[in-house]
């Protein structure tokens, strides 16, 4: 499957992204920067129905993973204030400097629905519920037990409708 914004595939967008603005910085002071980012937005971000469903979730021992294309430096904070341990962003290449060097795994589309995949025979687990906003992650959503939409935009909320998917609008 491949997804396109702007005219690009999501890759060719965050190799871009990449090479423009992380390339080259010191992962200390962007872990720093993502740390303040949560400190000061957390509350407004995260959607109450989803919050609900992850407390839910934590009373019944579910096992919780978030999974994002985003820089794992911004996936590790927002895990630790919602208490999942378990998380994968996209991950660079570090050097000894702790400079960001290179794109190392880009979390995204079919990659997050392997990682599950293992995870799940891993950790021998039957059921999935997947939550996504993004038309990327469908084969994730597929793969899904409970696979849940969360304000989708036009094309996943097609198909959403289609496949009877539950869609969160708040």
């Amino acid at each position: 499957i491949h997804y396109r914004f702007f005219s690009q595939s999501m890759e060719s967008l965050h190799e871009k992204v990449f090479s423009r603005f992380l390339k080259g910085k010191s992962i200390l002071v962007l872990e720093g920067l993502a740390q303040e980012f949560w400190e000061k937005n957390f509350p407004k971000l995260i959607r109450g129905s989803v919050a609900e469903r992850l407390l839910k979730a934590r009373k019944e021992k579910a096992t919780i993973l978030i999974l994002s294309a985003s820089p794992e430096f911004l996936v590790k904070p927002l895990a630790k204030k919602l208490q999942v341990p378990l998380y994968k962003g996209t991950q660079y290449e570090i050097d000894e400097k702790n400079i960001i060097r290179n794109i190392r795994i880009f979390v995204h589309g079919e990659k997050k629905a392997e990682y599950v995949t293992a995870l799940q025979k891993e950790l021998s687990i039957e059921s999935v519920s997947a939550y996504s906003d993004c038309i990327s992650d469908l084969p994730l959503l597929k793969i899904a037990r409970v696979p849940v939409c969360v304000k989708p935009k036009k094309k996943l909320a097609a198909l959403c409708k289609k496949y009877n998917w539950e869609t969160i609008d708040g």
